[in-house]
């Protein structure tokens, strides 16, 4: 399957998989992967149950997700499902409404398609290389702001596991640089 817009429908209908899995979780079973890092028995499900969806609607497309690896093919004309069944984990552990379910779809290195709910906010993004971003039908673009004074940035989370602690002082290090020079700085809380 080639055509973007069928493959956009299935990623739609894929994230949707989590986006019930999460939503109708109950007694979650929570377990340590590394340092400071989770897994929930509802990642292992998603990812799981959207494999199979992905396998049976897409059988010539490769998958990649967090929990359990798959097939990531180095070949240029290559296409792979990418899957982080909860971007958020922790979050999600600890009831913090801050988290999705995010797949992409990566041909020759380059994202052709990512689809991506956050069950709690009831948000749903999609994007078409192409065809522009979604955020719940409606287009999405960057911010127009050019003045860095008037930015309100967002950085990532910091970085946990085997050096963490040096990777975490650029990252300190840019935030500090960015609290100087902008309007406001958002940490993304959801790793």
């Amino acid at each position: 399957m080639t055509d973007t817009a069928k493959l956009l429908a299935v990623a739609q209908e894929a994230v949707e998989i989590g986006y019930k899995l999460i939503r109708n979780a109950r007694d979650v079973h929570i377990m340590e992967k590394g340092d400071r890092d989770l897994v929930t028995d509802v990642d292992v499900a998603i990812e799981r149950d959207v494999r199979t969806f992905l396998e049976h609607e897409t059988p010539e497309i490769g998958f990649l997700g967090e929990e359990d690896g798959g097939q990531a093919v180095g070949d240029v004309e290559t296409c792979v499902w990418t899957l982080d069944p909860i971007d958020g984990t922790s979050n999600f552990a600890h009831g913090v409404p801050l988290c999705a379910v995010s797949l992409g779809l990566v041909r020759g290195g380059e994202t052709v398609v990512a689809a991506m709910v956050a069950p709690f906010l009831e948000l749903r993004y999609y994007a078409q290389k192409n065809n522009g971003a979604f955020a719940n039908g409606q287009r999405i673009s960057v911010s127009p702001t050019k003045d860095m004074t008037k930015a309100i940035v967002s950085v990532g989370d910091y970085a946990v596991g085997e050096n963490a602690a040096q990777k975490n002082l650029k990252r300190l290090r840019l935030t500090a640089l960015l609290a100087e020079r902008v309007e406001r700085v958002r940490r993304r809380q959801a790793s």
